[in-house]
């Protein structure tokens, strides 16, 4: 079950069977100018860490969202800096090259 979607509380967390916390899009989409937003990115990523959640960044768009994202120990993200919403078969496409791609480098 994923959390941070919506209107979600805090309490939740302890109440809820859990594995994933997302960071919304609103807060990654001033990363880096925005100092809070920042600061806020990371505490989720530090707070899922201490909870032993998975953490999923949306909305990234720049090189440099990703790159602090990556940087703070958020291994996954979602956003148009990866792709652009895809039809299953374009995904299906897009995931078999990028595989492929990744074999011939190891």
């Amino acid at each position: 079950m994923i959390f941070g979607t919506g209107y979600s509380s805090l309490s939740q967390l302890k109440n809820l069977p859990l594995d994933t916390l997302k960071i919304d899009r609103s807060f990654i989409e001033g990363i880096p100018e925005q100092v809070d937003d920042v600061v806020i990115a990371e505490t989720i990523v530090i707070l899922a860490q201490k909870l032993g959640l998975n953490v999923v960044a949306e909305g990234v768009e720049t090189q440099a969202q990703m790159q602090i994202l990556r940087d703070m120990g958020c291994a996954c993200a979602q956003g148009y800096f990866y792709s652009k919403p895809l039809a299953a078969p374009d995904m299906e496409k897009m995931l078999i090259s990028m595989t492929q791609q990744v074999s011939e480098v190891y």
